[in-house]
């Protein structure tokens, strides 16, 4: 159904598969209107099209698919340092193996680990953004770091062993 608004712009409104009426509506979901007759029934002839191909959504389905997919894209988009602390939280706080809680000492080994190890290096790159090249990059620099505790050891007492990062 094309209309003509008293702006002389063009309004296009359709029957859904469920039996409602729509009015073209923008993808941040706004009032669409239209310059010509013939933009708005290019719509129309478009999202016919797709309820007969079974692809249309109401507008208020694409307004959630597209607020989740924003939402995703957020949670994508975070930093080491955020999901690392986050995570410790949790590792504090929720059950372990077995449904038991975690020791103290084994949280204090975990937080320590990530602080000594990964916050400096890795603190602000995204989470997506960490790959495998990385983490071996980092094991290699961890590893090759001298003991300080004892400056002549072989081994500076790093959870990662030489063997890890040549894999």
């Amino acid at each position: 159904m094309l209309r003509q608004l008293p702006s002389k712009r063009w309004q296009a409104r359709y029957r859904g598969p469920d039996g409602n009426v729509y009015s073209a509506r923008t993808a941040d979901d706004r009032p669409l209107t239209f310059l010509t007759k013939t933009d708005a029934r290019g719509f129309l002839n478009r999202t016919q099209a797709a309820i007969a191909r079974g692809e249309w959504e109401s507008p208020e389905d694409a307004a959630r698919r597209r607020e989740a997919e924003a939402a995703e894209a957020a949670r994508r988009d975070v930093t080491f340092r955020d999901y690392a602390l986050a995570w410790l939280e949790r590792v504090q706080h929720e059950p372990g193996k077995g449904g038991r809680p975690r020791r103290p000492g084994t949280v204090m080994v975990y937080r320590g680990r990530v602080h000594n190890y990964l916050l400096e290096p890795l603190g602000d790159v995204r989470v997506r953004d960490i790959d495998t090249a990385v983490v071996r990059e980092l094991t290699a620099q961890i590893v090759a770091r001298p003991s300080a505790l004892k400056p002549g050891a072989t081994h500076n007492g790093s959870p990662a062993t030489p063997s890890t990062c040549s894999r």
